[in-house]
């Protein structure tokens, strides 16, 4: 006869704690994963649940930050308030269910059930709300607190903040490029772009300057230079933001020699402006592969607002503008109630479980007043510095106007 094998997992706890932990653990639920204001973070467990224990229960960050922390006797109706959204910063949270504290770290009991959550207190608005004036001004100050990316950064500099500087999140950026890490050109058209428009003020730092044009001639501009990266050139967004970067490159040094292919600025500015055309050409005729994206359309605004503010040829500049426009019709068209509410061509799952967190928000917000500002700013930033583009008022006027019903068909 066979004999069966049989499997024994090494434990630091009791069989029937650990099943207790577990059950626990599985039972707990929230009634949201997206918290705002005065909602409060509450983890109930329900009335049919037949076991109990003492357990550890904490509000932290993805990064391990610590906001909110308790050791229930979780039971059949037990709850666990972690206090109100706005209490907290803006960002994702992990609602964490662990063994309480001395299993946890005099036993190393390693069991955990991480619950992941959002925190938003932007203000959300369905009809419009002040002037482009001080929308603009209110979008740089809401982007200052994200100190995730240099478009903070960025916005200090275009409110007057200089003192306010954080020259390590520039060094970090610059860095990510000089590696050509993926998503590098999200970063050095913001730096090119912050260096067009600021870097005559007496409180540009002198070292930043330096750093910048040492990254640019140094940088790989498009996949058929030389030298390795991990960067993406093929995506639809990604292709524009490499042709803006290059464009805003070659203008800042023209008579400078770029280190890859050993050709001057004027080359590259060029070689930047004849595949920017294509690009924007393809895009005003035909559309987008990632059609309506409430995710990418931010990086396509990321790009063309810097072309169309900022690049010399007047072809570019004017293209870039009308595919703005083409973008933004398409947002105002498809808005209600502040939801970009439209099927996406490329959209993750955080994007379309509501308005508050929708990359393209932050842009809605500042063109026509409705939705709300969030942690996206790289589009809204680069929006609100880009002072030659002027929007339609046909098109916020569209994206203003509330509806009851929408039914919208595009091809």
């Amino acid at each position: 006869s066979k004999t069966p094998w049989q499997i024994q997992l090494p434990t630091t706890l009791p069989l029937k704690r650990r099943q207790t932990l577990t059950t626990l653990f599985d039972a707990a639920t929230l009634d949201r994963t997206f918290y705002h204001h005065e909602d409060e973070v509450i983890v109930r467990w329900p009335a049919d649940l037949k076991v109990s224990g003492k357990i550890g229960v904490r509000l932290q960050t993805p990064g391990g930050r610590i906001y909110a922390e308790g050791n229930p006797y979780a039971k059949a109706g037990e709850k666990v308030n972690l206090g109100k959204a706005y209490t907290r910063p803006d960002g994702d949270y992990f609602v964490t269910l662990m063994p309480e504290p001395q299993e946890y770290y005099e036993h190393n009991v390693r069991l955990l059930r991480h619950i992941p959550i959002r925190i938003a207190n932007g203000k959300f608005s369905e009809i419009p709300v002040d002037t482009y004036a001080e929308r603009r001004r209110e979008a740089l100050t809401a982007a200052v607190p994200h100190i995730n990316t240099i478009y903070s950064e960025i916005a200090k500099m275009a409110l007057g903040l200089w003192s306010n500087l954080n020259l390590k999140r520039w060094t970090e950026a610059i860095e990510r490029c000089n590696q050509r890490a993926d998503c590098s050109d999200f970063y050095l058209i913001g730096m090119l772009g912050a260096l067009r428009r600021f870097g005559n003020h007496a409180q540009f730092p002198e070292e930043l300057k330096t750093a910048i044009a040492d990254c640019a001639l140094h940088f790989k501009y498009w996949m058929d230079e030389p030298g390795q990266d991990a960067m993406c050139y093929w995506s639809e967004n990604h292709q524009i933001l490499f042709h803006a970067c290059e464009i805003l490159a070659g203008q800042l040094y023209p008579n400078r020699i770029f280190a890859n292919v050993q050709q001057d600025g004027a080359w590259h500015k060029a070689k930047g402006e004849r595949l920017a055309v294509a690009w924007l050409q393809k895009r005003a005729l035909g559309g987008f592969r990632e059609w309506d994206s409430n995710t990418y359309f931010e990086h396509d605004v990321l790009a063309l607002s810097h072309l169309a503010d900022l690049a010399d040829d007047d072809t570019v500049a004017e293209m870039a503008a009308i595919v703005l426009d083409k973008i933004f019709f398409t947002m105002a068209v498809n808005s209600f109630h502040g939801v970009f509410g439209s099927t996406h061509g490329r959209t993750y799952t955080p994007f379309i479980k509501g308005g508050r967190l929708e990359p393209t928000s932050s842009i809605a917000r500042l063109l026509w007043g409705v939705g709300a500002y969030n942690s996206h700013t790289l589009g809204s930033v680069s929006l609100a510095c880009a002072e030659s583009y002027e929007l339609p008022p046909a098109i916020a006027e569209i994206g203003a106007t509330p509806v009851e019903e929408m039914w919208n068909q595009e091809r």
